[in-house]
């Protein structure tokens, strides 16, 4: 993409943050919505106080997107940590199918591992990543734990994690490679532009030599008979010295 070798890492790592950061919004959105069609489709259950729990995380997220600082991440983990514990609590009380509270609960930790942390540096994304998901995880274990319920594997949350690391890994490895091939492409690049160069100032100067030649055969061509014309024999000598000499190529 042109982005000089020093830099790529960086700017590959700060572009997936950003992905990261809308995946959690669209995670949270989720969460939030099919809470609320569940809601809907079983009347005796309140989920509106739940739901709600996900509008501070939003907002957390607005936050740490504009600053993208490591207090603006740690506070995100902090409001976030208790807002999955509240939305677990909810969800623990409302919703009693284990495998949609799994689900649920999932979709609130998720923006968490999503956090992407401070700075775009690979490693700390991977770090933070690993913060965010044992920070959830806490928060839902102790919900589970308040309200006597069985463990909730979340299946899609570990999933998650597992894709992130793969996919910064994976980022890294071929910014790596790249950062080996990017040397030889520019080099490759140069020495073409200096052939383009080279055969321009080619075509130049032996369209300047024949031009030169033919117009002093030509002059000579037009000369009277006789001896031929002092100035015209000295611009001769003059223009043939040139030639054949190399500092006019310069």
């Amino acid at each position: 993409l042109g982005i000089p070798t020093h830099l790529a890492p960086r700017v590959n790592a700060w572009s997936t943050v950003r992905a990261f950061h809308a995946g959690a919004i669209g995670s949270l959105l989720a969460a939030a919505i099919t809470l609320v069609l569940y809601g809907l489709s079983e009347p005796g259950v309140q989920v509106v106080g739940t739901a709600l729990a996900v509008v501070p995380m939003l907002a957390m997220i607005g936050v740490h997107v504009q600053f993208g600082t490591r207090l603006s991440a740690i506070a995100f983990l902090a409001v976030g940590g208790v807002c999955a514990w509240w939305f677990a609590v909810g969800v623990q009380q409302q919703v009693p199918t284990g495998w949609v509270t799994s689900y649920l609960m999932s979709l609130v930790v998720i923006p968490l591992i999503l956090v992407g942390g401070a700075g775009a540096v690979p490693s700390r994304v991977v770090l933070w990543s690993f913060v965010g998901f044992l920070t959830g995880r806490l928060a839902t274990w102790i919900a589970i734990a308040q309200d006597g319920a069985p463990p909730r594997p979340l299946i899609l949350a570990w999933i998650t994690l597992g894709f992130v690391v793969s996919l910064v890994l994976f980022t890294t490895r071929s910014t790596g490679r790249s950062e080996r091939v990017q040397p030889e492409l520019l080099r490759s690049a140069r020495e073409e532009h200096v052939s383009a160069y080279r055969a321009g100032v080619e075509a130049e100067a032996s369209a300047i030599l024949h031009d030169t030649v033919l117009n002093h055969l030509g002059a000579i061509a037009l000369a009277p008979d006789g001896p031929m014309d002092p100035h015209l024999a000295e611009t001769v000598d003059a223009d043939v010295a040139v030639l054949t000499g190399k500092g006019w190529l310069a």
